[in-house]
């Protein structure tokens, strides 16, 4: 992208310039050409010193240069086309073709000689940094040889004011490049900061990481608009403060929300109530966190749909985060049959206990707990309260599915080889005759008229 911003530059420049040239007299040309013709030499006017910029100083040294250059030379290379000389021609394209030789040779260093050492490490952050150099660094070097070349073949020839604003379009890319590779470099940082928020020795988060990332890069391009445009492009940068600061007071009552969600996003990151990849309960929605931005919080249901929170609505609500809890508590009612004996029911009792006892992931503080509960309506209720810790941590809910579907079956398994019967939903009807209570069974016909009897 940059070798084809230069190109067209340059391309522009030498389509403008016979125009702008053509009434143009060549300074030393013309003081040569008089005292060739032996007139005096007219005096040049002194020059005001002004304050200048570092490419000013430079467009200097290369003036004076090339006027002792055609000085020394014949009167063949003092030739002009277009109102510059012939040796002027020839510099620049030497100018020319050197830049791009030289960036060339830079994107080789930097790419296989400097690369390579850099993959002799055990880390990979050198080459991270050497790879991000690539582009601003041939972007750097382009933009400094084409404005020489354009110096060398322009000054003195076109307008000062032209020339002017080819050195200062040529710094601020220059400048541009330098601020280009800082930016990259806040993806390497990034990338370093995700990886060491993975471990589980720091308490760094990756939400942080990215608001950390988005902040310096917001920062970087701020700076870097303020330096160009302020000492460069000589904007005037207070004025487009002031207007900012205007129109600021405007916007903020218009965007009272999105002020809100932004403290709403550092009160997230100060109280950390969840990180990414966590489930967590918000409201009426769950499932793991995506992403914390400055505005909203994203959390993919189970469902598979991707939800957006207001992060104002997610700093005062209600957070449940499933994903920090260090054991699953699971409560079952297993109901047996009104017919069951006494010591069939102890019997029961004492196979559930030997099932949960010491299953995976126990902890003492937390031992099973399975109890004779209840007389229900059909059935006599044993309720087992098991705290599922898992084998590691985050607990996984699938290996906790998978776990109970084999303590079920277990329980299935030992209930019928010790002829235990599960009840289920029943209702038994007893028809009795006591003497408060006469029981009378009789046949009638419907439409007849029943005769006593």
């Amino acid at each position: 992208m940059s070798r084809w911003f230069s190109l067209i530059l340059l391309l522009v420049v030498f389509a403008a310039a016979p125009v702008l040239a053509q009434n143009v007299q060549y300074p030393a040309l013309a003081i040569a050409q008089e005292q060739a013709a032996g007139k005096p030499a007219a005096e040049e006017p002194e020059e005001m010193v002004e304050p200048v910029l570092l490419d000013r100083v430079g467009d200097r040294v290369i003036r004076d240069t090339m006027d002792s250059i055609e000085q020394f030379l014949g009167k063949y290379w003092q030739r002009t086309f277009f109102g510059i000389s012939i040796i002027r021609y020839v510099i620049a394209l030497v100018v020319l073709m050197a830049t791009f030789v030289l960036a060339r040779v830079a994107r080789y260093v930097l790419e296989h000689k400097l690369g390579a050492l850099s993959r002799l490490t055990k880390t990979e952050f050198d080459d991270l940094v050497f790879s991000a150099a690539l582009q601003p660094v041939v972007l750097f070097i382009e933009a400094t040889g084409i404005y020489t070349t354009l110096a060398v073949l322009f000054l003195g020839v076109i307008p000062e004011t032209l020339m002017d604003l080819l050195s200062r379009v040529a710094l601020a890319l220059a400048v541009g490049a330098i601020f280009w590779y800082i930016y990259r470099l806040v993806d390497v940082l990034d990338r370093y900061l995700r990886r060491l928020a993975e471990r589980s020795d720091n308490d760094l988060d990756n939400a942080i990481v990215e608001v950390v990332r988005k902040a310096l890069k917001f920062v970087v391009v701020a700076v870097a608009s303020v330096t160009i445009g302020k000492y460069i492009l000589d904007w005037n940068i207070a004025a487009v403060l002031t207007g900012a600061g205007i129109a600021g007071l405007a916007l903020a009552f218009a965007a009272q929300d999105t002020i809100a969600n932004l403290f709403g996003t550092v009160m997230l990151l100060l109280d950390r109530p969840f990180r990414i990849g966590e489930r967590v309960v918000i409201g009426a929605v769950t499932g793991p966190v995506e992403s914390i931005g400055f505005r909203s919080t994203r959390i993919r249901t189970l469902d598979g749909h991707l939800v957006s929170i207001p992060n104002k609505i997610t700093a005062d609500s209600v957070i449940e985060n499933v994903g920090r809890r260090p054991y699953i508590k699971w409560t079952t009612v297993i109901g047996l049959v009104y017919d069951t004996p006494y010591e069939k029911l102890r019997r029961a009792i004492e196979i559930l206990n030997e099932l949960f006892a010491n299953h995976p992931g126990m902890v003492a503080d937390f031992p099973p707990r399975v109890h004779f509960t209840e007389f229900a309506a059909y059935s006599l209720n044993l309720t087992v309260v098991v705290w599922y810790h898992g084998v590691k941590q985050p607990l996984d809910w699938w290996e906790y599915q998978e776990w109970r579907t084999a303590m079920n079956l277990e329980i299935k398994r030992r209930f019928e080889a010790e002829g235990l019967e599960f009840a289920f939903p029943t209702q038994t009807v007893y028809l009795a005759q006591d003497e408060k209570r006469a029981l009378k069974v009789g046949t009638r016909s419907l439409g007849v008229p029943e005769e006593p009897r």
